[in-house]
């Protein structure tokens, strides 16, 4: 089964427009905006008429960026897309597929949005169940992955939740890398 993990947000909302999927799923790791983009990928999934699951998995531990240029606070979820990827080929199965919205502005902030890192783990996927992990958005900009939607006319915002702490429920902070990469 194709299964794609759907965070609510952007990219992997993209990924399914340009995709589809067998199965959406929206893993709850304990994330700020869990809420947010729980709501949102519920909604990508209802309008692309995809099957949708949630999965909790939390709470995992979020650590801090360091001195990564503007970014604020708590944003980094070690491992967190090897979980993510884990859980999802656990419902492709076996010959399955995972797809994951990573793209090339991911890759400054969170090395496991790296290709090579996805590719070694669709590498063992492959040796262990004959399963791969795709991003075809890796190639790309944050602003193209923008365009897809907007070539598809697909108003993201009221679809797409791109903030990783709220100030309050469903208020954006407006400072974090999710934030200002979204404008």
């Amino acid at each position: 089964m194709k299964v794609l993990l759907l965070s609510g947000g952007i990219d992997s909302t993209a990924l399914l427009a340009e995709e589809g999927c067998g199965l959406a799923l929206f893993v709850d790791y304990g994330q700020p905006s869990a809420r947010e983009e729980e709501a949102c990928a519920r909604r990508s999934a209802d309008r692309f008429d995809v099957a949708f699951e949630v999965v909790r998995a939390g709470p995992l531990q979020l650590g801090a960026m360091g001195d990564a240029p503007g970014v604020m606070g708590p944003r980094v979820v070690h491992a967190r897309n090897l979980i993510l990827i884990a859980i999802a080929a656990n419902y492709a199965g076996e010959s399955g597929e995972v797809l994951i919205g990573s793209h090339a502005d991911d890759v400054r902030d969170y090395p496991d949005c790296r290709p090579a890192y996805l590719s070694r783990v669709s590498a063992l996927l492959w040796d262990g169940q004959r399963a791969r992990v795709r991003a075809p958005f890796s190639g790309l900009r944050k602003a193209e992955v923008r365009a897809k939607l907007a070539a598809i006319s697909l108003d993201a915002s009221g679809l797409c939740w791109s903030c990783y702490a709220p100030i309050s429920p469903g208020v954006p902070c407006g400072g974090c890398n999710s934030c200002r990469s979204a404008r």
